[in-house]
């Protein structure tokens, strides 16, 4: 982030926080209810009002730290219907990020301090606010899952011996390689199941469509999964 952006973030954070605090709100106090709360976050801001606000410019990218996070964290641990209380305050989530490398990409670094990484997890437990004048995150989350779900077959593939080539699944992984790729190799599309807290017929049909070895039905299984 460069020093201009900084400075956009900075003079809208109290605004910010209350955003947080309200869309955290709107959902279950979980981890799984917090991820879809940063969903909502990204979601609104991206498709929010033209010219884009600086509120809005500064939200997208904050959220989007917040929303990486909070995959990894579900990713890597069975905890979708924990409480978010149960994964600490504001500092203790800042130090796990560090201890993890959440914060440190193949391609790109999170650029907040860590007074603000732990103000916007503060900013999420304190489900205080009003959020973000729309919502619609639910649609942005199935999305997300989907797509990890497809990279991982798609890596997983490709680890087999499996041809890389102009498939979607390969596409994504040269586009977004920060988004799974530097996930141990032992990750599989079956990781995603960790992002709910029950089991949903929609991804249990994906992940069965994603077994295929054949590109082109791996990428049929995904639009299946009323993501394309």
């Amino acid at each position: 982030m460069n020093r201009g952006a900084a400075r956009q973030i900075a003079s809208v954070w109290p605004q910010l926080l209350r955003w947080w605090g309200g869309a955290a709100a709107q959902h279950a106090p979980t981890v799984h209810g917090a991820w879809l709360a940063t969903c909502d976050c990204v979601r609104i801001a991206a498709e929010g009002p033209r010219p884009v606000p600086r509120s809005y410019a500064s939200l997208y990218k904050a959220s989007l730290g917040l929303n990486q996070s909070l995959l990894a964290v579900l990713l890597r641990m069975n905890v979708a219907d924990a409480p978010l209380t149960a994964l600490g305050d504001g500092e203790q989530f800042m130090a796990w990020c560090d201890r993890e490398g959440v914060l440190l990409g193949q391609v790109e670094v999170c650029a907040g301090s860590p007074a603000q990484i732990a103000g916007a997890w503060d900013a999420l437990l304190s489900r205080d606010g009003e959020p973000p004048p729309s919502t619609g995150g639910t649609e942005l989350a199935r999305r997300q899952a989907a797509d990890i779900a497809l990279m991982a077959a798609t890596y997983q593939g490709l680890r087999r011996g499996e041809d890389r080539c102009g498939c979607l699944g390969c596409r994504m992984l040269s586009d977004r390689p920060d988004s799974w790729m530097d996930a141990p190799p032992e990750r599989h599309p079956q990781a995603v199941r960790g992002l709910y807290p029950a089991p949903k017929p929609w991804l249990e049909r994906l992940l069965e469509g994603l077994e295929s070895t054949d590109h082109d039905r791996r990428e049929a299984a995904w639009r299946a999964a009323d993501v394309g």
